[in-house]
């Protein structure tokens, strides 16, 4: 059986920054955000999309030349490279949020864990004080039957 204060120990190792962890979320958050997030998509119909891709040139966006605009019945699809200025704060900002997260989720584990040990406490001294009113009970019933067959 654990005591209080290695208990408080294991919560305290169990809720500690894991920094490998953490570069590893931050690299998966990277290789997610290059899968889906380094091309602009644009859907209009054809005058929209000239105003669409006239702004985002302006802003820096290129048109994507693996993907060329695609013209169907209803608009036209194009599809534009994000600024690599706009990528590196976007990169900035989701590590940030990474670890926020992570932050997050260990302050969470360890107030959960503190309010288990908390209640595994409250009833451990709940089962003391039974158990002491217990033993009680039992001086009193043993003293009784010595007064009686001492009568």
């Amino acid at each position: 059986m654990m005591t209080y204060q290695e208990r408080l120990a294991e919560i305290e190792k169990a809720c500690c920054v894991d920094e490998h962890e953490l570069a590893h979320r931050k690299t998966n958050a990277r290789l997610e955000y290059q899968a889906k997030c380094l091309v602009h998509t644009v859907k209009a119909d054809m005058n929209h999309f000239l105003w669409a891709m006239q702004d985002l040139i302006n802003r820096g966006y290129q048109l994507d030349k693996r993907h060329p605009p695609v013209i169907n019945g209803f608009g036209v699809i194009g599809f534009f490279v994000k600024p690599d200025r706009l990528i590196k704060r976007e990169l900035q900002q989701l590590e940030k949020d990474v670890e926020q997260s992570y932050m997050q989720e260990l302050t969470d584990r360890r107030e959960r864990m503190e309010k288990t040990l908390q209640r595994d406490l409250e009833a451990s001294e709940a089962l003391l004080q039974r158990h002491q009113l217990e033993m009680e009970a039992l001086a009193e019933l043993e003293r009784f039957v010595k007064d009686s067959e001492s009568k």
